[in-house]
């Protein structure tokens, strides 16, 4: 192990200060053109992102959910089940909803052996 005194490490320390000075001083002169390329790429895709399909959900602004599942109740359930029973939380089918009718290439079928109806390709 090598053994420095207090002045050579002090003399150690001032050199690696002056070389990082002079590293920050000759940044520019040498990389500072990409910065430059940096920010008009980041202009350019700003301006095609904005008007993207895309990405339009993401720059609209979406609206806040202000429900609220306080109070919690006290029992060893309160974690399954009591969420629903809040207004706020079920779901509301509309009623001017219509069922869509199948494309042609489908068909219903009851299958014999399963009580449910199921769509199957033709």
């Amino acid at each position: 192990m090598v053994y420095l005194t207090p002045i050579e490490r002090d003399f150690s320390w001032r050199q690696r200060v002056a070389k990082e000075v002079q590293a920050a001083k000759a940044y520019p002169k040498r990389w500072g053109w990409v910065g430059q390329d940096v920010r008009n790429m980041e202009k350019q895709l700003n301006e095609m992102s904005k008007k993207s399909e895309f990405l339009k959900e993401v720059f609209t602004d979406k609206e806040e959910d202000n429900r609220d599942i306080r109070p919690v109740p006290e029992s060893m359930n309160h974690t399954y089940g009591w969420i629903a029973n809040k207004e706020d939380f079920q779901n509301k089918i509309p009623d001017t909803m219509k069922l869509l009718s199948l494309p042609s290439h489908y068909k219903l079928v009851i299958p014999y052996d399963h009580p449910y109806w199921c769509y199957l390709r033709s």
